[in-house]
């Protein structure tokens, strides 16, 4: 083949395939812009466009006056849009750190692995599609760094956020429980996927874990246009959140706080009491009071002491001396403390007696310095109280006289009777960690039985515990005529627009089978107690209580002897007598008696009756009395 000819046939190769090339380009240009096109934009949207979660406000929760015990107030939070892995990792993370940490240069490397950590939650969980929120709560300083350095922190944003404010601090704390941030249980468990993302908060504890559902609402969004490297640039589409519901509350806050004031100040005043005759001195350190309305179970007032403030949990600046504390400051004592009765106990045993037919009242026992029985255990008052029948006894709060109704009822029947004023089982109050407590039978202790149990079984001691809540609905049904009712906190819900959806019933819990008869002569033996005489002064001294009470004292040995430790304090109350409205419990540990507690409750008392306009205020010097010890009775 001639030369030119080659040149040609090449030329034409040459020609061809750089036509099949402009060809294939045409194609897969053809194909990305037209057919692939939807495709492509919506990646490119993805790159350019972000959908911003925005949390809804909690419901809030007021008390029965309408008084606000947790609001939520605007926040302002660090989210990280993830968008250049090297950019986030070696740039922003670092620098953002830096600045949140900037008064406190130590924390630095630990709030490093805290942002990276929270990343890692995110893209574990619900992926890096949606801002990471890493910073909540910021200062105005703070912001103002990082409003100040945006350029050094490529996909940080700042928005303002929903925060809860519990507005009164340690007051209600273990009614209200807290808020805290999401956990990788809680994004995992089957009630709560697809509501929350790392970084969200949830009720953890109290009436905020007990009623999340009705109170975290539901989230809205914005679809939000950014830069290259995350900036935000303008907002494209927004869906409002629609806060939770309302919660009122059956809490009466002005006597919440009453009732904390009063236990406060009467384990101060305990403490400085002197030894006793032992050499025993008080310490007076933890104790709680339930307030229950007993004509429809409403709880007007719980407190426990050592509380909290659960602020810290929002914030996340926990305090680890509370966490560490021995004495359990974030338990709430009055559901989940097991405590021996003591000699508030005394009238399960009355119940048993006179209901079973092994009582009659009318009975004359010689109370002396000890028991016949067994091991002849003490009389709680050296020499004893001489000639008691049953309503003397229960106003003297005679050991001796229910060593021996103890002796003739027996364990079994006792459990029983214990269990129809409902001990050892939960009342179904609405909050999360009610504990049962305990009430033994002569099987429960197996081949460790022994025939003196019986008489520390009869007066409240051994392996007898209960709930302060559950005395309270005890106390109720002496004071109601026998009618136990569910206690409940949540009085109505209503939605953000304040529509009512749901107002709580009173709903009868049991019925215990005791007579009129048996119920008189309980509540005569009661008004005995806080009457003069008997084993508390806290109602007639220093002046004489306007309204009538009733009410029990009982002292709870703790340890062995030789550990010398000082007794927990009970007194169970109710008034008016003549036509009851509350029950008022009060424990006190390491308070050194009964009677010892028994002020708390007057104080109670004389904040609720003021509050009806039917007492008038006492003076502040009295807020709660002062017992001189020599004229307070320790025993019963």
């Amino acid at each position: 083949m001639p030369g030119s000819d080659r040149l040609k046939l090449r030329g034409l190769a040459f020609t061809g395939m750089l036509g099949l090339l402009f060809l294939a380009l045409a194609g897969q240009m053809l194909n990305l812009q037209v057919w692939q096109q939807s495709t492509w934009s919506r990646l490119a949207d993805r790159n350019r466009i972000r959908i911003v979660p925005i949390a809804a406000p909690r419901g809030t929760i007021y008390g029965r006056n309408g008084e606000v015990m947790a609001s939520t107030r605007p926040v302002f939070t660090a989210s990280i849009v993830y968008t250049n892995r090297e950019q986030i990792e070696q740039q922003t993370i670092p620098n953002l750190a830096r600045l949140l940490t900037w008064d406190n240069p130590s924390e630095y490397e630990a709030k490093v692995q805290e942002i990276k950590d929270k990343i890692k939650l995110q893209r574990d969980t619900v992926g890096l599609h949606q801002p990471v929120r890493v910073a909540t709560d910021l200062d105005e300083v703070t912001f103002s760094r990082i409003e100040e350095r945006r350029s050094e922190l490529p996909g940080v944003n700042v928005e303002v956020q929903p925060l809860r404010d519990y507005v009164n601090h340690t007051s209600a704390a273990h009614l209200l429980g807290y808020v805290r941030e999401v956990s990788l249980d809680d994004l995992n468990d089957p009630r709560f996927k697809g509501h929350y993302q790392p970084g969200d908060t949830i009720g953890k504890d109290g009436l905020e874990r007990q009623y999340e559902e009705l109170l975290r609402g539901k989230k809205g969004g914005k679809e939000v246009e950014v830069d290259y490297v995350g900036r935000y640039l303008k907002d494209l589409y927004l869906d409002p959140p629609q806060p939770g519901d309302d919660l009122y509350l059956t809490i009466d806050l002005e006597l919440q706080k009453a009732a904390e004031r009063a236990l406060v100040k009467r384990m101060e005043e305990i403490r400085a009491l002197e030894p006793d005759d032992r050499g025993v001195k008080p310490t007076a350190d933890a104790g709680t009071v339930v307030v229950l309305d007993v004509r429809t179970g409403e709880v007007l007032a719980m407190a426990s002491y050592p509380t909290y403030d659960p602020t810290q949990f929002v914030t996340g600046k926990i305090d680890a001396k509370a966490l560490n504390d021995p004495k359990m400051p974030f338990v709430n004592r009055a559901i989940a403390g097991a405590y021996p009765p003591g000699s508030t106990y005394k009238l399960v045993t009355a119940s048993a007696g006179l209901e079973e037919k092994i009582i009659n009242p009318a009975e004359v026992i010689y109370s002396g310095d000890r028991s016949p029985l067994f091991y002849h255990p003490r009389e709680w008052k050296r020499g004893g109280l001489g000639p008691v029948n049953l309503v003397r006894a229960i106003s003297l709060s005679s050991d001796v006289y229910f060593y021996e109704m103890g002796h003739r009822i027996g364990p079994d029947l006792l459990a029983k009777w214990a269990r129809n004023y409902g001990f050892a089982q939960l009342t179904g109050i609405d909050l999360p960690g009610e504990i049962v407590g305990g009430i033994p039978t002569k099987a429960s202790y197996g081949d460790k039985w022994y025939p003196g149990e019986i008489l520390s079984l009869a007066i409240g001691q051994g392996r007898n515990t209960v709930t302060a809540l559950q005395l309270a609905g005890y106390v109720e049904a002496i004071a109601n005529g026998g009618t136990i009712y569910r206690p409940h906190l949540l009085r109505e819900v209503r939605d953000h627009q304040g529509r009512v959806q749901e107002r709580i019933q009173p709903q009868e819990l049991r019925r215990v089978p005791v007579s009129p008869r048996t119920l008189e002569l309980l509540r005569e033996g009661m008004h005995g107690v806080v009457s003069e005489g008997g084993t508390t002064n806290a109602f007639y001294y220093p002046t004489r209580f306007p309204i009538p009470v009733a009410g029990k004292t009982g002292s709870v040995e703790r340890g062995r002897p030789e550990d010398r430790l000082p007794d927990n304090g009970v007194f169970i109350s109710y008034a008016p007598y003549d036509n009851p409205e509350i029950a008022v419990v009060v424990i006190i540990e390491g308070s050194g008696g009964g009677a010892r507690t028994s002020p708390v409750a007057r104080w109670i008392m004389q904040k609720y009756f003021e509050q009806t306009g039917r007492i008038k205020p006492e003076p502040a010097k009295s807020e709660p009395a002062k017992p001189e010890p020599a004229k307070l009775p320790v025993g019963g």
